[in-house]
């Protein structure tokens, strides 16, 4: 393969949002694909994804369709779905099949190297926060990106510069990270601190800092979260959270509601399996205690309880 010229987004909106109008607007017709069925599909085909401001209606194929490999494949699905995703895929991956799964999750890449072949994969995660109200998704463009790459990348391989220059042409904004699984990792981090601790509270991450007991739960969940990473070997440090610490000090928007908090205020289940139960999984099998993750976790499990009438 020279180019990529058939690319399929699972997942529209949310993490999809970043990259489908983009693709859309600067692919050729026929080159550019959403995978959906049921009431999602019909939703785009009906009255389109409106993505900061504007309705698209992308072109979409099912999971049934057998008509060509991907080049591409972008799963950018929130995490509750994706175990239906990754099985959604199976007709679309061929030979040279690049598959990039745009989720903050830490075992998000085994799962799909389990299922299809490491040689498809590169490791990603997402620099973004979206607002979710009445089925529209807002973004700043200027605040978001696609990380994306080989798990270290002193120099690039051929599916990083494929990804690369297709990513340049639809005017993508990404980084090629240098050590991918500390990315990751440190990405994580920063993301079930907030998430977590926001959904319990139910509060912005903004407010979090101005709170020093909402403070200390974070601090604490992201420092399980921190042993548990270095319990397997990634190369991160202590430094790294005192980082994220500083930059999550400097968050001042009250509008900034993590998405797991969103998904509560809207009753739908969140993404608590991705982070805090991933943790609990982790530390389990590694022996490593994580109190506050675990009692986060069960606290937002009870609120899906409570918003399903369980309770």
């Amino acid at each position: 393969m020279t180019e990529i010229k058939k690319v399929v987004l699972v997942g529209a909106g949310t993490i999809g949002s970043y990259f489908s109008p983009r693709l859309y607007n600067w692919m050729d017709e026929g080159e550019f694909y959403v995978l959906s069925s049921g009431q999602k599909k019909e939703r785009i085909e009906n009255h389109g994804l409106m993505i900061n401001g504007l309705t698209y209606k992308f072109p979409i194929i099912t999971p049934e369709d057998k008509s060509f490999y991907a080049d591409l494949v972008i799963i950018a699905v929130r995490g509750t779905n994706f175990t239906v995703a990754l099985k959604e895929i199976a007709n679309i991956i061929g030979p040279e099949t690049i598959i990039l799964p745009a989720l903050n999750g830490v075992d998000i890449e085994e799962r799909v190297g389990n299922v299809y072949g490491f040689e498809h994969l590169l490791y990603s995660y997402m620099d973004m926060f979206v607002n979710i109200k009445n089925g529209h998704y807002d973004f700043d463009p200027s605040k978001s990106m696609v990380h994306f790459g080989e798990e270290i990348n002193e120099s690039y391989s051929e599916k990083v510069l494929l990804v690369k220059k297709l990513f340049d042409k639809c005017h993508i904004k990404y980084k090629i990270d240098r050590d991918m699984k500390h990315g990751i990792w440190k990405k994580f981090i920063e993301t079930i601190g907030s998430s977590m601790t926001g959904a319990v509270v139910g509060v912005s991450t903004g407010a979090i800092s101005r709170s020093s007991h909402a403070n200390f739960i974070r601090k604490n969940i992201m420092q399980e979260t921190l042993l548990i990473a270095q319990a397997l070997n990634v190369n991160i440090n202590k430094k790294d959270l005192a980082d994220i610490e500083t930059e999550l000090s400097k968050v001042s928007n009250y509008d900034n509601r993590p998405l797991t908090l969103q998904d509560l205020d809207n009753h739908r289940n969140t993404d608590v399996e991705l982070y805090a139960g991933a943790i609990l999984k982790l530390g389990k099998k590694l022996k490593v205690s994580t109190p506050y993750n675990e009692m986060a976790y069960h606290i937002i499990k009870a609120f899906e309880e409570k918003n399903s009438g369980i309770l």
